[in-house]
């Protein structure tokens, strides 16, 4: 067998079987990354001790990354599907590592995933600071982050949360908290605001400068509450140590959509967890 079949096959089972021991043991993201890295070299090595005429007929650096990629995918891979087998599901997402608005490219989807792109804030030799979002066409429906909902036309972004609770219930979305007890509601803004409202009544108050809409009605269950913010401006704009930072971290117009991005910015490697699913950052 040519030199260079015997490494492609050498690396392929090697790596597939590192990335079938990362996900049985639920390794992190780092120790698993580790571990393909660690496993790529050793193979490297071997293949050099084993088949000593590589050293001249491939040279050292061709031995240890020739077919990088192939085993990287397959380390993936496999780490994927063991994972999905011992946790009952993992998702895998790619983007590439380029400023500005990614798209989340599906390897392994996961149904209800609420993101379908990243912005990638910044990237240095220390790591990616990024953002995960949702785009869609402006006029064009709401898209939906875990925490609110948005949606778009020539007027601006308005976020908008809705959601029913139970007398004694709390609903807390992180930069809201609504609670219900004795027939009132009271609703608290991580910004610091807050007022209270009898059951079917309505009121406002101000987050960042921004009018926050409250109106409430009687269910069976409860209460339910509509909370519309904004409109806030339809262009790229950033949130970040702002009271609205809360909410969402950045907005972004790309190509006829919008894109409002969640208040969790991350920094990282190559790869970022997020709940059972994983984005990892390649070219």
């Amino acid at each position: 067998m040519p030199l260079k079949d015997t490494l492609f096959w050498l690396k392929f089972f090697a790596l597939s079987a590192a990335g079938l021991i990362a996900g049985l043991f639920s390794m992190s993201a780092v120790e698993g990354l580790t571990l393909f890295f660690f496993t790529d070299v050793l193979v490297g090595v071997a293949f050099l001790t084993w088949k000593k005429e590589a050293i001249s007929s491939l040279g050292l650096y061709k031995a240890f990354r020739e077919f990088f990629m192939t085993s990287f995918l397959a380390f993936l891979l496999m780490w994927t599907l063991a994972l999905n087998f011992t946790s009952g599901g993992v998702a895998l997402y790619l983007a590439s590592p380029t400023p500005g608005v990614q798209e989340l490219r599906p390897v392994v989807p996961k149904e209800g995933f609420p993101y379908n792109s990243i912005l990638v804030v910044e990237v240095t030799e220390d790591g990616i600071t990024a953002a995960l979002g949702t785009c869609a066409p402006i006029d064009e429906g709401t898209v939906a982050l875990p925490n609110v909902s948005a949606s778009a036309s020539e007027a601006g972004i308005i976020l908008t949360l809705e959601g029913t609770i139970a007398e004694g219930g709390v609903l807390d979305r992180g930069w809201i908290k609504v609670e219900f007890t004795n027939d009132t509601i009271k609703v608290s803004l991580a910004g610091g605001g807050s007022t209270t409202i009898p059951v079917g009544g309505s009121a406002s108050i101000s987050l960042d400068g921004y009018e926050v809409q409250l109106t409430s009605s009687e269910t069976p269950r409860g209460a339910s509450i509509k909370v519309v913010l904004g409109p806030l401006p339809l262009a790229d704009e950033d949130y970040v140590g702002t009271g609205l930072g809360a909410v969402i971290s950045h907005t972004r117009i790309v190509d006829g959509k919008f894109c409002v991005f969640s208040p969790n910015v991350h920094q990282f490697k190559r790869t970022v967890r997020v709940g059972d699913a994983y984005v990892v950052m390649r070219d």
